[in-house]
């Protein structure tokens, strides 16, 4: 079992990868707090698109590199999360997320240099997923150390109603 980390930390954690997800239009099907083996959380899309096959990306399929692209920002969004929440990034325990990123960017790069650069410029993208909806972030943690386990309806719901009090009831939502 993992090392006992409080539930608020592991609830930013996935809040980031599903408010990631929700502002990348990746189909959420759930996200627990509830730890199982080694992992303290988890986040679960729906499955990769019949279309999709990685080993495609690298002739340049823009379709496929866009998709990883998309994925590799989502894996990157909750290590960052739970980052600006405790003031540094705790690798160890994102790792998964980590291994995961580097393994989709393979598939459209042509080297480790290539890999490496990628990596850079998603983990600047995903946090600035984070800072700019960092309070959204803050407001699912809260209702996922409540609950443990939301499906991606109720994630999509949740977002879209705290889009709505953000926007004074102008968003009109989102779904997936």
């Amino acid at each position: 079992m993992a090392n006992r980390i409080p539930p608020s930390v592991v609830a930013h954690h996935e809040a980031g990868h599903a408010v990631a997800s929700y502002f990348l239009a990746l189909k959420i099907k759930r996200v627990t707090i509830i730890p199982s083996g080694d992992s303290r959380g988890l986040l679960e899309h729906w499955p990769m698109p019949r279309w999709f096959h990685p080993e495609l990306a690298e002739y340049g399929d823009v379709r496929h590199r866009y998709l990883i692209e998309r994925h590799v920002q989502v894996f990157l969004a909750g290590p960052e999360a739970e980052a600006r929440l405790i003031g540094r990034h705790n690798w160890k325990h994102g790792a998964s997320d980590l291994d995961s990123a580097v393994s989709m960017l393979s598939y459209i790069s042509g080297s480790g240099e290539e890999t490496s650069a990628r990596l850079r410029l998603s983990r600047i993208q995903a946090d600035q997923i984070v800072r700019k909806h960092w309070t959204l972030i803050q407001r699912l943690a809260a209702v996922l150390v409540e609950r443990k386990t939301m499906t991606g309806p109720e994630v999509v719901n949740a977002i879209n109603s705290v889009m709505r009090e953000e926007t004074g009831g102008v968003f009109g939502g989102v779904g997936f």
